[in-house]
């Protein structure tokens, strides 16, 4: 799915999505970040590149811990994840980390 075109437009675009800190590829791709919420949000998405979608969704071994690694970020826009066996990391930005945990409050209220 093409929908950053260019670096322009990705800062226009960031302050809603996640972007994995690593050199990316011209495009990004949509993965859900939290698996097991009740309804879709756009806010539980984040932009990767291909390569780093893939290992997200088929070599992530955290992905049990996400919500909980999530959860306890405090005073950093960063979550360390471990994706084919290695160590990465993933930066937010401070609206994407507010909405999406407001998000995961509403969705554990139903």
């Amino acid at each position: 799915m093409k929908f950053l075109k260019n670096k322009a437009d990705h800062l226009t675009r960031s302050k809603a999505i996640a972007i994995f800190y690593m050199r990316c590829e011209t495009y990004f791709e949509t993965v859900e970040f939290i698996l097991g919420l009740d309804a879709r949000h756009y806010q539980n998405y984040l932009a990767l590149c291909p390569n780093h979608s893939a290992m997200f969704k088929y070599a992530n071994n955290c992905e049990d811990l996400i919500l909980s690694l999530f959860l306890s970020i405090e005073d950093s826009d960063e979550m360390e994840v471990i994706l084919a066996q290695k160590d990465l990391t993933i930066r937010f930005t401070e609206t994407h980390i507010a909405d999406l945990k407001k998000v995961i409050e509403v969705d554990s209220a139903r």
